[in-house]
């Protein structure tokens, strides 16, 4: 394993920034922060940190969960040092077309500079799915997740970057937010086309970003961390993407670099894809997750598995991994993938039609397995002791709309686990097994007896454990 880390280490300095990577240290040029909601009455809180002595250009995209259009996109100008933090909490829609729909807004009282972002509290925006969907109810943007991509970094010799800059240091005011705004307007990044690049007074990317957001739950008193995952050597080498405040596509995932770098068993892999959302997907790939759960009912113990897929919306078509390459699909953009739900002691759990999937099953022949399908960008496992049919309701804990299967067992507490055989293959022939996805587990519990005057709910939130497969074809 030492001398993995070590040529791994060796040929990034070799790639000389021309291959993405995640990184180990928390800091990138790009993040993904792969979950958000506000169901349940939940809010969700968000921080995005500039950790360099330079001014960054970031763009800011929130994506709805089920197909990932974006309902929110803006600028944000962070100074040296800088912290931006904002919160999206639950709101009746007012957007024309859309009133009294449930929906969600941005609200932030930070003095880093957001152009044209309502500093009253900013809905969140029904047009790009509108353009492209028959589902256009603003409630499908109440939970998603969220890009942080950076620009570029603003020239601290040039009037835009002293702009950007706080008076008096750190904890001053911006000196001058609306002259960004104005430059937009009638100035240096002025323009009509939302395709173009805006560069001017803007040097190349160069990383040090950094991104967290929590899922509160005001009500009952729960904290929930979700983990973020953070890129680096995201674009190739001098790389400057700063586009209008609107522009919902780029920069995304898509401009990443078409290598990548991973470490797999000790071993570097670097592999070589058409597009950067291929490179992106290869590092989040993943052949099996798996969590913990319990649902005692002497703790009224719940557990959640959400799956966030961010680089799903990108595939059309029979493109691998997704699209209609699973040839068990019946729908078209849904993929298959296989399920199993062991107790403590590794019995295994039986579904709803009585048939128990062991991995040392001897029965011949077999029955055919349940068809599980996941269909859009977040998916949402609730763990329940009973099989309801037709049981739609929101999930408990998260009040997910996006599940298609509860994960029922005969136990309370236990692992479950979800394979993907799914295969991408490289341009230099990698075969990656799986899906790219990031999971994380949430959790609460009620303590029906504590004392009086104490707290009684408890909340936990953990990544999901998972394992890799990177063969050479």
């Amino acid at each position: 394993m030492k001398k993995g880390i070590v040529t791994f280490i060796f040929l990034m300095f070799c790639f000389n920034l021309l291959a993405v990577n995640i990184s180990n240290t928390g800091y990138g040029q790009a993040i993904i922060l792969p979950y958000y909601t506000v169901n349940n009455n939940l809010n969700t809180y968000v921080t995005v940190n500039n950790s360099t002595d330079d001014v960054k250009a970031v763009k800011v995209h929130f994506r709805e969960g089920k197909e990932g259009h974006a309902v929110l996109t803006f600028n944000l100008y962070l100074a040296p040092q800088d912290i931006w933090a904002g919160g999206i909490i639950p709101t009746v829609s007012t957007i024309p077309g859309h009133t009294s729909e449930q929906s969600a807004k941005l609200i932030s009282v930070d003095s880093s500079c957001t152009p044209f972002l309502n500093p009253t509290g900013q809905e969140f925006l029904p047009y790009e799915f509108e353009a492209e969907s028959d589902d256009t109810n603003l409630e499908r943007a109440r939970e998603g997740f969220i890009e942080i991509i950076e620009m570029g970094v603003l020239d601290p010799n040039s009037e835009l970057g002293q702009a950007a800059l706080f008076l008096n240091g750190s904890g001053g005011i911006p000196q001058n937010c609306a002259a960004l705004e104005e430059a937009f307007i009638n100035g240096e990044w002025s323009g009509n086309d939302n395709n173009s690049l805006y560069n001017e007074q803007i040097l190349p990317a160069t990383g040090g970003l950094s991104a967290e957001t929590s899922v509160i739950d005001v009500a009952e008193g729960a904290f929930f961390p979700v983990p973020e995952v953070a890129f680096e050597h995201f674009y190739p080498a001098e790389s400057i993407y700063h586009t209008l405040p609107g522009n919902t596509a780029v920069p995304s995932l898509a401009e990443a670099d078409t290598s990548s770098l991973i470490l797999h068993n000790g071993e570097v892999v670097a592999s070589e894809w058409q597009s950067g959302y291929q490179a992106i997907s290869a590092l989040l790939n993943k052949h099996q997750l798996e969590t913990f759960y319990d649902v005692e009912p002497a703790i009224a113990g719940k557990t959640e598995v959400v799956l966030s897929f961010p680089t799903k919306r990108f595939y059309q078509n029979e493109e691998a991994p997704f699209g209609l390459n699973d040839a068990n699909n019946t729908e078209s953009g849904c993929v298959t993938y296989n399920k199993y739900s062991f107790d403590r002691n590794a019995d295994i759990s039986c579904d709803e039609w009585g048939i128990c999937w062991a991995k040392q099953q001897k029965l011949t022949p077999l029955p055919p397995p349940p068809n599980y399908q996941l269909c859009h960008g977040i998916h949402t496992f609730q763990h329940v002791g009973e099989f309801e049919e037709g049981n739609e309701q929101p999930t408990s804990i998260l009040g997910s709309q996006y599940f298609e299967y509860r994960d029922v067992r005969s136990f309370n507490s236990g692992k479950l686990q979800l394979s993907f055989l799914q295969q991408s293959t490289s341009e230099n022939q990698h075969v990656y097994t799986g899906l790219p996805v990031i999971a994380m587990s949430f959790q609460r519990y009620t303590n029906a007896g504590a004392a009086q005057g104490l707290l009684a709910q408890y909340g936990a939130s953990t990544p999901a454990r998972y394992s890799r497969i990177i063969t050479t074809d």
